[in-house]
C-alpha cells in the first residue's frame, strides 16, 4: 500500500490518456511511464489527503463492514493554482471489494443534486435578475413543461424568499422558479456550469437540471466551488507540476491558466448564500 492510490491512478490516467508529453500513443506512452527513469512532481498533500481521508471516516466508520454505509469520494482544490491538493476515490483501494480500484472521484460521475442550486443563482444574477426579487416556495407544485407535467416537492419552509434565502434552504420550488424566470432558462444554467468547471460530463438541459439528477464527477463539482472561492475565475484542475527525465531535463513543466467565468460580485453573492 502507497498513499493517496486513487490519486495516482488519475496521475497515470492523464499521462497515458490525456497527454502527450510522454509520446505520440498509448504504448510509447506506457513504455516511457513504466521504464523512462521518470520524476513525476504532483501536487498532492499528503496531509491534506490523510485529513480527507479521516473526515470520510469520521462521518461513514462503518465504511466495507456495513453495507448501508455508502462508500463516499472527496476533492479538495487549492482555487488560485488549480492544483488538486487531496483524491479519496472510495474506500480501501487495497482491499478486496470488487470495486476497490474503482475511481468515485472520476468516471462517468454521480448526480449533483442540490449542489447544482448555486451554478443556477449564478446564471440568474448574471442575466440580471435582482438578488432582492422573490420567488414563491411552496410545499410543493407543478408546471408545465415542453414534454408534460413537472411535479416539484420541497419549499423548505420559506413559502417565498429571494434567491439567497431558498438557497440557504435548499428550496426545490423556489429554484424550479428561478430556473423557469423569463430572464434564465435551462440553456443559460448550462452555459454557466461548463464555465464554472463542469467538463467532464454532457448534461441533460431541462429545468429539472436545477434539482441536480444530471451526473458529474466529483472533481467537476469541487471545481465549480473553486471557481466562486476564487472571485469567479476558473483555473483548471491539475495533478502534476512538473516531469523530469533520467539525464536531468524538464520534459513537462505546468502552465497556469485561467478564465473569467462570472463578475466577482456574483461570486461573492452566491459564496455568502
Amino acid at each position: 500500500p502507497y498513499p493517496a492510490p486513487h490519486f495516482v491512478d488519475e496521475v497515470k490516467n492523464w499521462l497515458l490518456n490525456q497527454s502527450d508529453t510522454l509520446g505520440k500513443n498509448r504504448g510509447e506512452r506506457r513504455e516511457r511511464l513504466l521504464r523512462g527513469g521518470l520524476k513525476i512532481y504532483t501536487t498532492v498533500d499528503l496531509t491534506m489527503q490523510q485529513e480527507a481521508e479521516d473526515a470520510i471516516r469520521s462521518v461513514f466508520k462503518a465504511q466495507g463492514t456495513d453495507p448501508k454505509d455508502p462508500d463516499a469520494a472527496l476533492v479538495s482544490i487549492d482555487p488560485k493554482s488549480g492544483f488538486v491538493k487531496a483524491m479519496v476515490g472510495g474506500f480501501n483501494y487495497f482491499g478486496t471489494h470488487a470495486y476497490r480500484q474503482a475511481n468515485l472521484a472520476m468516471g462517468t460521475g454521480r448526480s449533483t443534486g442540490s449542489a447544482f442550486k448555486p451554478i443556477v443563482m449564478a446564471a440568474a444574477l448574471e442575466a440580471g435578475v435582482s438578488p432582492s426579487k422573490v420567488f414563491n416556495s411552496p410545499s410543493s407544485t407543478q408546471f408545465k413543461v415542453p414534454g408534460g407535467i413537472w411535479k416539484v416537492k420541497g419549499g423548505g419552509g420559506l413559502g417565498a424568499g429571494t434567491m439567497h434565502e431558498c438557497l440557504v434552504v435548499s428550496s426545490n420550488t423556489c429554484f424550479a422558479n428561478i430556473i423557469l424566470d423569463k430572464q434564465v432558462g435551462a440553456e443559460r444554467a448550462d452555459d454557466m456550469a461548463k464555465r464554472l468547471g463542469i467538463v467532464s460530463t454532457k448534461l441533460s438541459v431541462s429545468p429539472a437540471m436545477v434539482l441536480g439528477p444530471n451526473n458529474t464527477t466529483v472533481l467537476d463539482v469541487a471545481s465549480v466551488y473553486a471557481t466562486f472561492a476564487n472571485d469567479g475565475v476558473h483555473v483548471p484542475p491539475a495533478f502534476v507540476t512538473k516531469i523530469v527525465g533520467p539525464d536531468g531535463e524538464v520534459i513537462y513543466q505546468h502552465a497556469h491558466s485561467q478564465s473569467k467565468a462570472i463578475e466577482p460580485e456574483i461570486a461573492r453573492q452566491v459564496t455568502s448564500a
